[in-house]
């Protein structure tokens, strides 16, 4: 895929997460663990899933990257 097409599917899902987040503005109980419980909105918990995935694919392509770098992969 070109990377300008990339950048426009990439952006198209950011709306489209920023969209959902903003629809959904209520409270919610999270538990972490079954010791903290807590009341936030939604939109807070979807974004930080999403921060946290965005970091996991970030992490992932260093990851990648480095090891390209380092001759560990033959591609």
């Amino acid at each position: 895929m070109p990377a300008q097409a990339r950048k426009i599917v990439g952006w198209s899902i950011v709306g489209l997460l920023l969209l959902f987040i903003l629809i959904n503005l209520e409270d919610a109980r999270i538990n972490f663990f079954w010791i903290v419980k807590l009341h936030m909105p939604v939109a807070f918990v979807l974004f930080i899933a999403a921060a946290m995935g965005a970091g996991a694919v970030y992490a992932l392509q260093f990851i990648k990257k480095y090891k390209k770098e380092e001759g560990g992969e033959t591609k």
